[in-house]
């Protein structure tokens, strides 16, 4: 998904291969976004996404975690749900999709939430 990787490669500026929470904060405080995400929101998403655990996550967790998190959030049949335990999670993912400004081709923004 291109819009993913855009997202991923705005994040990592640096080209690391790889992004931190710091990056991810970085990213998102540095545009004119409203995601709501807080400090504790991005670590939360980052301990979800690193699924190797070495506090950094790479474009393969990066691409799982939002793909899973689409899936946790609108299910098979299509219809929105959502728990309190991952509204932090969703507003992370949500700051993560603006701060690479993630349209598709229609024009549409990518569903982040969970």
């Amino acid at each position: 998904d291109r819009a993913l990787h855009a997202a991923f490669s705005a994040i990592d500026s640096e080209g690391l291969g790889y992004i931190t929470q710091e990056a991810v904060s970085a990213t998102i405080g540095a545009s004119d976004i409203s995601s709501g995400a807080t400090e504790l929101d991005i670590r939360r998403a980052m301990d979800a996404a690193d699924a190797d655990g070495d506090g950094r996550v790479d474009i393969v967790e990066f691409l799982d975690f939002l793909k899973s998190a689409r899936l946790k959030h609108f299910g098979a049949g299509g219809a929105s749900s959502s728990s309190s335990s991952s509204e932090g999670m969703a507003a992370a993912a949500g700051g993560l999709a603006a701060a690479g400004g993630l349209d598709t081709a229609d024009g549409d923004a990518v569903p982040m939430p969970l």
